[in-house]
């Protein structure tokens, strides 16, 4: 939330969200016809309807709005990896994968216009993201998460990984999300049989 909107008076809380939400939703239409750094504020006032100062009380630029989109998204990822962490022994690499992919299939327009933009902001998030996660995994033994193989594996799966999906959202692979997940699974399985070799 930005600038202490929910400690407004209920009304007034639901016309901020209301506002954002119609930002937010021009911004990603707006994204579908061209790429976000041609975007300007009055495309996106003009497509949500509203006025100059509404879109300036919520963000203080496109850019303002796209790190707070990417932050949500990141967020996103963070909690179903936290939750995924609690019973890490019960979930292998696909699990993992496919709770990934049903929470980037959850937002994809949002997803879509973030990950194919040109600005690789999103990738290095989600992929500090996932490297954070495994790298702060208690379930794996401390001994393995302080050697620099194992950092090396996990820099070199969540790159590969945020690059997939990035070019899934661009639309240069075919198939849905989670065909993803199992594409990943089953390249992570054979590279760490290669590295354990």
């Amino acid at each position: 939330m930005r600038r202490g909107s929910q400690n407004l008076p209920r009304a007034e809380y639901r016309s901020a969200q209301r506002s954002r939400q119609l930002i937010i939703d021009a911004l990603i239409s707006l994204a579908e016809e061209k790429p976000l750094s041609k975007i300007t504020v009055t495309d996106i006032v003009s497509a949500a309807d509203i006025s100059r100062s509404t879109f300036y009380t919520h963000y203080e630029s496109i850019d303002d709005l796209v790190n707070d989109l990417e932050e949500y998204a990141v967020g996103e990822l963070e909690k179903v990896l936290t939750d995924m962490k609690k019973n890490f022994s019960d979930k292998g690499v696909h699990d993992i994968l496919i709770g990934i992919s049903d929470t980037l299939e959850k937002d994809k327009k949002l997803n879509r216009m973030l990950f194919s933009s040109d600005d690789t902001t999103i990738m290095a998030k989600m992929l500090r993201c996932f490297a954070d996660y495994m790298m702060d995994n208690d379930a794996i033994p401390a001994v393995i998460r302080a050697s620099s193989r194992f950092n090396a594996m996990i820099q070199f799966f969540a790159g590969g990984a945020s690059n997939i999906y990035q070019a899934w959202f661009r639309g240069e692979l075919g198939g849905t999300l989670r065909d993803i997940a199992d594409l990943l699974s089953e390249t992570i399985m054979y590279q760490t049989n290669m590295f354990s070799n």
